[in-house]
């Protein structure tokens, strides 16, 4: 993102999130305008206010931290820096982590080779036509996201 404003920050929202889900997001003014756009709804945890979790609901946003923490450690302790070119890779590699960190190794490790049976990627072809990359998809709305 070349400039990040309320308006940038809810059309990339809006392009890459299922607007049929319920969206929960901190108390950052930036997610106000395209929150609404949420057939879910819009939560918003305090956090200005110390709020990580609502008391008897299941409005937190525990997970979204977590993610951003492995890729963050990830990012900064083993890449160190990432092109945007393979920045979709490095996150596909990070997913796998996420949704694979409640397993052993050797079933992590199971897992990995059962998704590359029968494929085979040269270096070549992953430069210069990442196969990873996914196109965008359509927008979903055209009205600008700024309260």
């Amino acid at each position: 993102m070349e400039r990040v404003t309320s308006e940038n920050i809810g059309r990339f929202v809006a392009e890459n999130a299922d607007l049929s889900c319920r969206m929960i997001a901190d108390d950052l003014n930036v997610y106000k305008g395209v929150g609404k756009f949420f057939r879910g709804g819009h939560e918003v945890v305090t956090h200005s206010t110390g709020e990580s979790v609502r008391r008897g609901t299941d409005v937190h946003s525990n997970t979204v931290e977590g993610v951003f923490s492995l890729i963050r450690r990830g990012m900064m302790g083993t890449f160190h820096s990432v092109s945007r070119k393979h920045l979709p890779n490095h996150l596909n590699e990070f997913q796998f982590r996420w949704n694979t960190r409640k397993v052993d190794d050797g079933q992590r490790v199971s897992t990995a080779i059962q998704t590359i049976i029968g494929k085979r990627l040269e270096y070549r072809e992953s430069v210069d036509n990442p196969p990873y990359l996914v196109p965008l998809p359509p927008k979903q709305l055209d009205a600008p996201f700024e309260e």
